[in-house]
């Protein structure tokens, strides 16, 4: 019954923004960007990217309710998820980076956060996501957990992940 009343109230803030933006744009624009020239990549959904000339908007649906922890004006600058976005964005369409903007739209409450990133930030975005990835490949399995939840049924690699196995 939750769930089903959170839907109705984020299909309601979704086709309030609609009524505003149109429904024009690519809607789960895939992208896999390549972190090193060795392999190792990442693949990803951009919810809906709307163009008008040499400039994109992006957005991302969220459905996180409000929170000191979630992602506001202030702390979206450093939202690498967005930041590859951008860059996937910058690099496939060959634009200016200032051409681009991306935002959080937040349906529980229907918040729009928007963000510009610089092309410096955008450069450094492989190197980041490189980072990341080596910290994960050298975590001591004795320290590794996993976030199992409802968004494990999207991932391709459920069947493999010990951690869902235990809580299915």
């Amino acid at each position: 019954p939750e769930y089903k009343n959170k839907l109705v109230k984020h299909l309601y803030h979704y086709h309030r923004l609609v009524e505003k933006i149109g429904y024009e744009g690519e809607i789960e624009w895939k992208f896999t960007m390549d972190m090193d020239g060795e392999g190792r990549c990442m693949t990803g959904f951009i919810d809906r990217i709307i163009q008008k000339g040499d400039n994109f908007f992006l957005l991302d649906w969220k459905t996180t309710k409000p929170s000191p922890w979630r992602t506001n004006k202030r702390t979206i600058t450093k939202d690498l998820q967005l930041q590859c976005y951008c860059y996937a964005v910058w690099k496939h369409f060959n634009i200016d980076p200032k051409n681009i903007q991306a935002a959080l739209m937040f349906l529980e409450d229907n918040q729009l956060i928007p963000v510009r990133f610089s092309e410096k930030t955008l450069q450094a975005v492989p190197e980041r996501l490189l980072k990341v990835y080596k910290e994960i490949e050298d975590m001591p399995p004795e320290k590794v957990y996993g976030n199992v939840g409802p968004h494990c049924t999207r991932c391709d690699y459920v069947r493999q992940c010990p951690f869902y196995k235990i809580t299915s």
